[in-house]
């Protein structure tokens, strides 16, 4: 080659070097023109080695810094993340804003009774901040608190969640922290996206957030199972204030999905199953050494729309020679179809008790509660598309509503849910004007202030603009087997029309 003509174009990109310099774009492309500048004989291989002397490692150099930078990102929440994303950190949260009105005649509120819960308010149901991420690719966690005040029993902020998992193998992941209990799919549904304000009296039976150890995994996409260790006390409590339970709770869940098996997107056939085991003491309550907590965190069920207690299963406490052990087992079904904007899901619990009473009585209790519900999308939405890994997730709109251009999601439920603790309805733990016997604080069945059987019908209107609010409006009718007093009236039912405002980032 022409000497001049090679000096010529060695100057030419020489110069580009100087001005491309801690650029790695630059450094590429200057690196690939001079490779084929040699390729074609332009340049000798010496001389492509001069000018790209050192290029490499500014590439190199460049690409290390990127992967230190941080980059944030406005998606599903405020996320801050490196460039290769194996470090990510989101702040998230949620509001809800909830008014509820019961159906009260003039005289109800003329007098009240301390154990009813019937008031007209407004209320913010929650109000929770979340930081979560994934680190080093294989680590994710989640760090949540309620700061709504007053909840189920807890003054001031609450620990939701807090948790760490590993994730080598999708087939087999490790979570240890506070987490949701996975023997049911409406307790394992985020509340941001349930089909109605509260879940089902289903839910009383069931886990809430618990401490302990969970092993789960996806095998394959359609199938889930869960297998955790954890406290047993339920209701983000923490088992260090007295000895309550005798030894952790087991639970089991597992589910599939055969729609997604046969490699059908348009629909979903679910199919779960749940079992869990434990012992607690008979005085298990954190907050007395006199009460006897049955279910979750509590002895107490209280309906739908969060109003009166209808039900307080009796305090059991120590006699001489006999086992302080209580028993408890849940067993669990879930079923849901899914076809285009119609679902129909429905779950199966039952509590079973069983323990000493005296030297010669003992006792063999069930609990039962179930539902089903119908949700459609009237704006067509399929719900296949928001169905992952056993749980149904929060609808997205086709398109985001717009003042003037119309858009959103529209829905309309439907549901029916029953309890049934008629087996707590004999001498051993009931009996008229109350009284103890064998330890046991029965229940007064003269004082009609419980009763051992509800059902509630629930019909709900929703509204979603957009990802991040939604709008539900609900009327609950709860219907009781014996009537009960509420505000010192004798009645047979409950009506309650509740409200949300929701926002969630």
């Amino acid at each position: 080659m022409n000497y001049k003509l090679r000096s010529l174009v060695a100057a030419s990109i020489t110069g580009a070097l100087m001005l491309g310099v801690a650029q790695q774009a630059s450094a590429d492309s200057t690196i690939d023109i001079v490779n084929a500048l040699v390729a074609k004989g332009v340049l000798t291989e010496e001389e492509g080695a001069l000018l790209t002397k050192g290029r490499s490692g500014e590439r190199d150099a460049a690409e290390a810094k990127s992967k230190k930078q941080i980059n944030v990102v406005n998606k599903d929440g405020l996320r801050f993340e490196n460039e290769d994303k194996s470090v990510s950190v989101a702040l998230g949260g949620r509001i809800h804003a909830d008014y509820r009105n019961f159906d009260h005649s003039g005289n109800d509120k003329l007098a009240s009774n301390s154990s009813a819960n019937e008031s007209d308010t407004f209320d913010i149901r929650r109000a929770r901040l979340v930081l979560s991420g994934q680190i080093m690719d294989h680590y994710t966690f989640q760090l949540s608190g309620d700061f709504a005040g007053q909840t189920a029993g807890n003054t001031g902020a609450t620990l939701d969640q807090a948790w760490v998992n590993v994730n080598y193998w999708r087939p087999l992941q490790v979570t240890v922290g506070q987490f949701k209990a996975p023997i049911s799919m409406e307790r394992k549904m985020s509340s941001n996206t349930l089909d109605f304000l509260e879940r089902s009296l289903h839910d009383s039976l069931g886990s809430y957030e618990d401490r302990g150890l969970m092993v789960w995994g996806i095998p394959k996409d359609g199938l889930t199972y869960a297998v955790s260790v954890i406290n047993g006390e339920g209701n983000k409590n923490s088992n260090d204030v007295d000895s309550r339970v005798s030894k952790p709770e087991v639970q089991l869940n597992a589910t599939v999905n055969f729609a997604e098996l046969m490699g059908n997107k348009d629909a979903v056939y679910h199919l779960g199953v749940g079992y869990a085991d434990t012992e607690f003491s008979k005085a298990n309550s954190a907050s007395s050494s006199a009460s006897t907590w049955w279910v979750a965190g509590s002895n107490q069920f209280r309906t739908e729309a969060r109003g009166v207690n209808f039900l307080a299963l009796p305090n059991v406490g120590s006699v001489a020679n006999t086992s302080n052990a209580i028993e408890r087992q849940r067993f669990a079904l879930e079923g849901a179809v899914a076809l285009g904007p119609v679902k129909v899901v429905s779950e199966w619990m039952r509590n079973s008790f069983k323990g000493d009473l005296s030297p010669t009585a003992d006792f063999n209790n069930n609990i039962d509660a179930w539902y089903v519900s119908t949700l459609w999308n009237i704006t067509g939405e399929k719900f296949a598309d928001f169905y992952k890994d056993g749980v149904f997730k929060g609808v997205k709109p086709t398109n985001n509503f717009d003042l003037g251009k119309g858009g959103g999601t529209w829905q309309l439920g439907l549901r029916y849910a029953h309890i049934d603790a008629s087996d707590f309805n004999n001498s051993n733990f009931a009996a008229a004007g109350g009284g103890t016997q064998n330890g046991v604080s029965r229940i007064n069945t003269t004082s009609k202030t419980n009763t051992f059987e509800a059902g509630a019908w629930t019909v709900g209107l929703n509204f979603v603009p957009n990802p991040n609010t939604r709008f539900m409006l609900n009327f609950v009718q709860t219907n009781f087997d014996t009537p009960i007093m509420i505000e010192s009236k004798l009645k047979d039912n409950e009506k309650a029309i509740t409200a949300r405002a929701q926002f969630n980032f």
